[in-house]
């Protein structure tokens, strides 16, 4: 039976190592934390799981009965507010089905437990660049899934590749008693983004916590945008008001850039002193090995060796097709022996098939959206189009949830032709 070593306890680790572990490996998740440690620390940063990754869930027997009462979203409303202008308001279905949040925290912890209920081992420490050593030769192969500290720096960057991700600042936090939006349309589709240009982008997310459903709010700004939080700002370690510190930054930048999404917030309060968050993101893409000087390598995975924007949505879904396809991988390799050509051989496959997708998607439909220089020229007309077909903005919708269903918006020809075709059926040609 081959021994399998996975360090670092997030989605892509545990996803990895379950999968494994029904797969007849013997595998050990060292993990820094405790579960018990993981349900009452610090939440994670917000990650919708869309349909085809929670189909992808579900059949890994990884979607839990204890969260059955996670709120839904059909789909996804934007409001654009461009300075001066009103507010470009549209929405839709995904024909893919139904999404979801669950918290970070209660789902990790509830992986971990039940992974070593099924008889995965775990073990609770830190590792170290020097324990690696140790650990390449006890194990067939081991596989890094946590990108912070000494691990993430030992893969190196990859200039050949971008993941979209541009440097910004996060304030998050998870609320009750956050007021429905008042159009019931809205209030169906579940999931609110609010974009504002030289701002940043806004989100109003129902999540199931580990205190139970609760509204979600989500601030990125790129550096030097409004809704990104100053160095003064950010409480320092150890301050014992740096719950309700992080809380007024966040509210202070709602009042500013979404007075009505501040005042649905009038009489909220925070699940608990950790739900609220500031975090900082700094972009990267590495290769995906690492090979020790004394010999033998380590295979970085999702997180470890690139960075995905958050306000892409994209981050459970790049976790879960990493995993997918380094079990994959794995299973096909057999008895031979993990090579360093092997592991980019398995990273590029997730490449092909999935992240350089994610990737532009981030840069053309999020980051770049209000940069006309950085647009392909048809991008008005598709505009128009979503704002007034209602064909065109389930597909735009459908395409957030899978950006694979979104390159047909990049060919001019493929483009202008659909949305002729959808004027044509709803008798506006």
């Amino acid at each position: 039976m081959r021994k399998i070593l996975i360090v670092g306890a997030g989605y892509s680790g545990l996803t990895l190592a379950h999968k494994l572990l029904r797969g007849g490996y013997d595998v050990t998740v060292m993990t820094g934390r405790t579960s018990p440690e993981i349900r009452r620390g610090p939440t994670g940063v917000l990650a919708m799981t869309f349909p085809e990754v929670l189909a992808m869930e579900r059949d890994a027997g990884l979607f839990f009965g204890q969260w059955e009462a996670a709120p839904t979203a059909r789909g996804i409303h934007f409001s654009l507010r461009a300075p001066g202008m009103p507010a470009m308001e549209f929405g839709g279905v995904n024909a893919g089905g139904t999404s979801l949040a669950v918290e970070s925290r209660l789902k990790m912890a509830d992986w971990l437990e039940a992974f070593e209920d099924q008889g995965g081992k775990v073990v609770v420490q830190g590792c170290s660049y020097s324990d690696l050593r140790f650990f390449t030769r006890m194990f067939d192969l081991v596989v890094i899934a946590v990108g912070s500290g000494e691990l993430g720096g030992l893969f190196d960057y990859d200039a050949s590749r971008s993941g979209g991700a541009h440097a910004g600042r996060i304030t998050q936090a998870s609320l009750f008693g956050v007021e429905p939006n008042p159009d019931p349309a809205v209030r169906e589709r579940g999931l609110e983004v609010v974009s504002v240009p030289g701002g940043g982008n806004i989100f109003i997310v129902p999540q199931l916590t580990v205190y139970g459903p609760a509204t979600t709010i989500f601030a990125k700004g790129e550096i030097g945008e409004g809704l990104a939080w100053e160095d003064h700002e950010r409480p320092r370690p150890g301050d014992p008001d740096a719950a309700q510190k992080r809380l007024d930054v966040l509210m202070g930048r709602l009042a500013q850039y979404a007075p009505d999404v501040a005042e649905r917030c009038a009489d909220s309060y925070l699940v608990d002193p950790n739900a609220v968050i500031m975090e900082e993101i700094k972009p990267q893409v590495r290769q995906p090995v690492a090979e020790l000087p004394e010999g033998g390598m380590v295979l970085g995975m999702a997180d470890a060796v690139i960075t995905v924007d958050p306000v892409s949505g994209q981050l459970h879904t790049n976790s879960a097709r990493c995993a997918q396809t380094y079990f994959d991988a794995i299973r096909a390799h057999g008895d031979r022996p993990f090579t360093a050509d092997w592991g980019r051989e398995a990273f590029t496959s997730f490449w092909n098939e999935w992240g350089r997708f994610a990737a532009m998607f981030t840069d053309v439909f999020v980051v770049n959206f209000w940069d006309e220089s950085n647009r392909p020229p048809h991008f008005p007309a598709l505009m128009e189009a979503v704002l007034t077909l209602p064909e065109i903005q389930d597909m735009w919708i459908t395409g957030v949830c899978k950006p694979t269903e979104l390159m047909w918006m990049l060919d001019e020809t493929e483009c202008l032709g659909r949305i002729a075709a959808a004027k044509a059926r709803a008798g506006l040609a």
